[in-house]
């Protein structure tokens, strides 16, 4: 264990209660969202604003409202701050929401800034609650989930009122067995992959003291954390723990210490990071880290710009892999520049379910040698050591240790050759299209399995004749193994014995393209098969039988092959599961990879009923297996 991940000696009570964490995999990958309702509200000054945002579908997660509020017996919510702003916080109110939140893939976040009973709060309107607000997200798909912050902004030291006269404040020795009890109680109707618990803390740069002085607590050393350090033990009881961030203004002398934006969002993070050690350690657990509230400066006072954009995703995000969620907090205030920046940089860092090589210490996309040198050269070191090397520290635990080596060690060889989520309807990221006959391939955004578009293939006439795909040279050779994965739904199947549709080719360079493997669904003896030939393996084809095929449900398959002249094999993968292998073959005599096509590649049979019609989303080609996108 990591010397610093230890169990907080201050109170006994995240150890004495039984904790159940949630185990989507969405809480693992990283992810931009806006804390603001009304970026999705027609009605307010910031949709607009946020319109390239929503439209290119890189906002997975948001605020769908934030309340103060009292929680009644029966599990009912009444509002306190904002019911003439926002509306009045009924059953219904709340229910929609989160409807449009999830329909829209979007994990919704239910932000309470001040439950005003919350030192009295009982059991039973916790578990009435928690019950009400899980049958929501039930009703909409059992799948998805909510993120509930009963706690936003609450810590204050001795001394300071806090924020709205002083009504925001919790005293740290109500918040902690209160929100102790909460989280029991959540775990006790196991509830926890439904309502997802978050807490969101005050940074406290400063803080304030009766006779109405700001002390600032210093950036060296870190040490300066009055009304953190009495919340810790209460912060541990989160899945998700963050903070609020607003710091890093364009002109220095709004900065403290008078450092440059730059230089203070690298202070505001490292004091983030040291406060979510510090939570860890209680929690003795390495748990998600957001920024809840995410925003250079003011808002009104500073607008976000391109380069503050820039910065943040290619430079505290990259390196800073603990971060896992920023919600961007600016209403209308945006420059136009910063927002489609923000859009290509979100793109990015999500990944549209791509992450890159873990290994890739040095950032350049393959995994090799020069990163194990790189991370060895920082092995042992933590975060204020001159040597230390954010990159090289894997797993976010801030010291660099030997599980980050064998990390790396283990992803040695590994390159991302291709990825490409059909976002650009002219197919920009491959190296061509093709079209014979009446085939037909298109980006269309009716059925999207991410994103806003996915791409559709089809036949407009006789399968044997009809092509239309799109193809990818890939630059990388790929002389020994490769994985293809992607997202398939299929609006028309096989029906007729002997129909079948291949969706993917892979074949040697130019001229002669000399074809390596394919895939297809067919439909044989009254039983569909995904198929992969296998011009090397046992047979000539390797299967994996469907029990049947769901039009409306996308699967996410995946192809394995490698050349070897011993240990070359075949693989079939779906919805993450290896489904069909053909091992030990040889398959040196193939060409390299370097000819990837996809879409309607090929058909045969008489298709009495419909012509093929499929669509495909998230295409990667990686030289590991890849294994589905991050999805909830």
């Amino acid at each position: 264990m990591i010397s610093w991940l230890v169990a907080s000696p201050i109170l006994s009570v995240v150890q004495s209660l039984p904790i159940s964490y949630p185990d989507h995999e969405f809480l693992n990958g990283f992810h931009t969202g806006t804390c603001l309702w009304d970026a999705y509200d027609p009605n307010s000054t910031a949709y607009d604003e946020w319109t390239p945002a929503r439209l290119a579908g890189v906002l997975t997660l948001g605020s769908a409202d934030e309340r103060g509020v009292t929680i009644h017996e029966n599990g009912s919510v009444t509002d306190v701050y904002y019911g003439a702003e926002c509306g009045p916080w009924t059953d219904e109110s709340i229910r929609s929401k989160i409807e449009r939140y999830l329909n829209m893939n979007i994990v919704p976040m239910i932000v309470f800034s001040r439950i005003f009973n919350f030192e009295n709060l009982s059991e039973t309107a916790v578990g009435n609650f928690l019950t009400k607000l899980a049958g929501w997200v039930e009703a909409v798909d059992p799948d998805k989930f909510v993120i509930w912050n009963p706690s936003a902004e609450n810590n204050f030291p001795d001394g300071m009122e806090g924020w709205r006269d002083g009504t925001q404040k919790i005293d740290y020795r109500d918040f902690i067995p209160q929100i102790a009890m909460i989280r029991r109680v959540r775990d006790e109707l196991g509830l926890q992959n439904k309502v997802v618990m978050g807490i969101q803390a005050n940074l406290l740069t400063h803080y304030q003291t009766a006779d109405g002085e700001w002390h600032f607590q210093g950036w060296d050393e870190y040490t300066g954390f009055r009304g953190v350090d009495e919340y810790i033990d209460g912060f541990a009881q989160a899945d998700v723990f963050g903070v609020s961030h607003y710091l890093g203004y364009r002109n220095p002398e709004d900065n403290p210490c008078n450092l440059t934006w730059q230089q203070t969002l690298q202070k505001s993070w490292e004091r983030s990071r040291t406060i979510w050690r510090k939570v860890c350690a209680a929690a003795n657990r390495l748990l998600p880290f957001y920024f809840f509230e995410y925003s250079l400066g003011r808002a009104s006072v500073n607008p976000i710009w391109k380069e503050a954009v820039t910065y943040t995703y290619t430079q505290m995000v990259y390196n800073n892999k603990w971060v896992k969620g920023i919600s961007w907090y600016t209403g209308p205030y945006f420059e136009e520049d910063a927002m489609h920046e923000l859009v290509s940089r979100a793109r990015d860092y999500d990944r549209y379910g791509f992450p890159p090589p873990i290994g890739d210490v040095n950032g350049d996309d393959v995994v090799n040698v020069l990163d194990l040198v790189t991370a060895s050269a920082a092995f042992g070191f933590e975060p204020e050591d001159p040597e230390w090397n954010t990159n090289a520290d894997l797993n976010g635990d801030g010291f660099v240790s030997v599980f980050d080596l064998i990390r790396v060690g283990k992803d040695v060889g590994t390159v991302r050759v291709f990825t490409d989520g059909f976002e650009d309807p002219s197919f920009g990221a491959f190296t061509g299209t093709n079209t014979q006959g009446n085939g037909g391939l298109e980006c269309q955004s009716l059925v999207k399995r991410f994103g806003i578009h996915a791409a559709r293939a089809y036949a407009n006439s006789s399968v044997s004749t009809d092509r239309a795909f799109a193809y990818s040279d890939v630059s990388e050779t790929l002389s020994d193994a490769h994985y293809v994965r992607f997202y398939i739904r299929f609006a028309n199947i096989p029906s007729t014995h002997g129909d079948y549709v291949d969706f993917v080719r892979v074949h040697g360079a130019a001229p002669y393209h000399a074809m390596i493997w394919r895939c297809a669904l067919s439909y044989i003896t009254g039983r569909y098969y995904l198929e992969m030939q296998t011009p090397h393996g046992s047979s000539s084809f390797l299967y994996y039988g469907f029990s049947g095929i769901d039009p409306s449900r996308w699967y996410a398959v995946e192809f394995g092959y490698r050349k070897h002249a011993t240990l070359g094999f075949y693989r079939i993968y779906v919805d993450g599961v290896l489904e069909a292998s053909d091992e030990n073959r040889n398959t040196s005599s193939d060409p390299n990879a370097v000819n990837f096509r996809f879409g309607l590649v090929g058909a045969g049979g008489t298709w009495i009923n419909e012509l093929p019609n499929f669509y495909i989303d998230r295409l990667a080609i990686d030289t590991e297996y890849i294994g589905p996108a991050y999805t909830w």
